[in-house]
């Protein structure tokens, strides 16, 4: 194993907080290991990462541009 478990986290931090942002990462990171770390006692760690998972692709789905995105112009 060449470390794809945290290859696989590090990507959903970087894409969460949004990329380019920093702080949008570190708070991403913060909000998934607790969230982690909340969820593997109730439900095991893979459906709890499977469950993460979900919900970030229904974050990016929403709120493609990750937690803090960069500020751009509008075309009018």
């Amino acid at each position: 194993e060449l470390g794809q478990g945290y290859i696989i986290d590090s990507f959903l931090v970087v894409v969460l907080g949004g990329v380019g942002q920093l702080a949008g990462s570190v708070a991403a990171a913060f909000g998934l290991g607790i969230f982690n770390k909340i969820l593997e006692p109730q439900m095991g760690a893979v459906l709890g990462k499977i469950l993460i998972l979900v919900l970030i692709i229904l974050f990016i789905q929403k709120r493609p541009q990750g937690l803090f995105a960069l500020k751009g112009r509008v075309i009018d």
